[in-house]
């Protein structure tokens, strides 16, 4: 299942992160899960917003204001690839034109070519996936 895949990428994106930039903040949304009625809508008018990105990476990198990364699962031999829904879509849209830097990426190894591109300024270009 990829719910469950996205999970472990995002567990792996989130362990390495702290390893390799402890002094960076990274954070995560508390959507996704499984929750009863009574505690989304409370978790909805604290400020939960619907399609928000899984990380946070809340440094200034290039000329944006910080990284937000919506994780899916890549394509794999025990689970088929994420999908990424309008809603999400529309999030990472009004964030891009905020002046982030919003993506989906595909599992860890995605992730670690972005956050590295992004932190360090790396010659590889992750623009290539928005």
């Amino acid at each position: 299942m990829a719910i469950q895949w996205e999970r472990r990428e995002q567990e792996w994106t989130v362990q390495w992160f702290k390893l390799k930039y402890p002094n960076v903040i990274i954070a995560a949304s508390a959507n996704g899960g499984t929750r009863n009625v009574r505690e989304a809508a409370n978790m909805k008018r604290e400020g939960v917003l619907a399609g928000m990105p899984d990380l946070q990476i809340l440094c200034a990198g290039h000329h944006y204001h910080g990284l937000f990364i919506e994780m899916k699962a890549p394509a794999g031999v025990d689970h088929v690839k994420g999908k990424v829904n309008m809603i999400q879509k529309s999030i990472i849209n009004q964030l891009n034109m905020a002046g982030y830097y919003a993506i989906v990426c595909w599992g860890y190894e995605e992730a670690r070519k972005v956050i590295d591109w992004y932190l360090q300024g790396d010659s590889n270009d992750a623009t290539v996936n928005k």
